[in-house]
């Protein structure tokens, strides 16, 4: 039996597959599609962020195989992760042999080449993020334990402001989401989806309307892409304590329009309220 090659586009055109042909290639032109990481899940990492970035389906299955293609070539980055990339030695990453010096231009070369596939296919760059010492302060023990987390925060709160810039520039195309696999994080925020949904306006609730959804970042390449920009922001806002120099990569990326629902201690406060009240 001859084997089927699976092209890392097909993930995204299985987006779609229940339309029929000429509805397909209609909306994979203009469906939207959000794809989603977090990184700073450990309080160590001082914040949490969730990251990523909402294209055309169509131009995520350029993306996809664009990005395959580039992970491809030497030195080649398998399965790409950004802090697998950012170790220089070890069995566990990419960069082969070497002084630091050559390790760290070849890292370099190759995450600037990826920042410039996502640039290229990307429409815009969405992101959330929150202090740990606040979550802790504020939120922690102080609401239903099964939403006691940062994610749970983060993750609606930034699918909200989405809307709301859907809404703010009357653009009236759905929007899915897709988050990287979360196990039971992630089924206990998408449980909350209908209750999100009733409290908004007719508008942002049809934006909204599709629940998100989860996968591994294996198969659907954009998700790499989410990976890196969570993992460099949130490097970034950590650094920026001690040293505030954006990396190249990062400053690519930060080319791209933006979405972001930063969570302050007043709106993390506020929302504590409304997560009980709702409860």
């Amino acid at each position: 039996m001859t084997s089927v090659q699976i092209k890392p586009s097909d993930y995204i055109k299985a987006l779609v597959c229940g339309f029929a042909s000429p509805v397909r290639e209609k909306r994979l032109l203009i469906m939207l599609v959000a794809y989603i990481d977090d990184s700073g899940s450990n309080e160590s990492d001082n914040v949490f962020v969730l990251a990523g970035f909402i294209s055309t389906a169509e131009r995520w299955m350029r993306f996809s195989d664009a990005w395959d293609a580039l992970c491809r070539q030497d030195p080649q980055t398998p399965d790409f992760k950004m802090k697998v990339a950012e170790r220089l030695k070890g069995k566990d990453t990419y960069w082969g042999n070497g002084t630091e010096e050559e390790l760290i231009a070849r890292r370099d070369a190759k995450v600037q080449a990826l920042a410039n596939v996502i640039e290229n296919h990307a429409m815009c760059r969405i992101s959330a993020g929150m202090d740990w010492n606040n979550y802790r302060e504020i939120a922690r023990g102080n609401v239903p334990a099964h939403v006691d987390s940062p994610y749970f925060f983060l993750f609606w709160n930034l699918i909200a402001e989405v809307a709301n810039h859907q809404q703010r520039n009357n653009v009236r195309e759905k929007v899915d989401f897709v988050f990287d696999e979360q196990g039971a994080l992630g089924t206990t925020a998408v449980a909350w989806h209908p209750t999100l949904i009733a409290t908004l306006p007719p508008f942002m609730s049809y934006i909204l309307s599709s629940t998100p959804i989860f996968r591994d970042d294996a198969e659907v390449l954009p998700l790499k892409a989410a990976d890196m920009l969570a993992w460099q922001m949130r490097r970034y806002v950590s650094d920026s304590r001690k040293d505030s120099t954006v990396r190249p990569a990062l400053a690519t990326l930060l080319n791209l329009p933006h979405i972001h629902a930063n969570i302050d201690r007043g709106h993390l406060a506020e929302i504590v309220r409304e997560v009980n009240h709702a409860s």
